[in-house]
């Protein structure tokens, strides 16, 4: 991911930046030192503290095709864990969505 053009907004250096903190142990643990999946990152900059997207962001939308990917890989792969799948769902979004803005 870090020779893909970055996303819009969002420079080169800081993404370069945002992929190895995410690569990091720190970056895979929420707040509390629990691994999360690639999603959750990726949701908590772009949604209010109730949980609502924040308005003018494609956040939501990239969100909800990644749970219907997650949806596809579970019918596929029954011994994958939810982060497993989660994990996999944003890899396979994210290509998608760089291929096709």
């Amino acid at each position: 991911m870090c020779s893909a053009t970055p996303p819009h907004g969002i420079s080169s250096q800081n993404w370069i930046k945002l992929l190895k903190y995410w690569d990091s142990e720190k970056g895979k643990e929420d707040d509390h030192g629990e691994k999360m999946s690639l999603l959750a990152p990726w949701k908590k900059p772009h949604t209010s503290k109730d949980g609502s997207f924040l308005p003018g962001t494609v956040t939501e939308d990239f969100v909800d095709d990644a749970k219907d990917k997650v949806e596809e890989l579970r019918l596929i792969y029954l011994s994958k864990s939810q982060q497993e799948l989660e994990d996999e769902a944003f890899e396979l979004t994210m290509h998608a969505w760089w291929r096709d803005p």
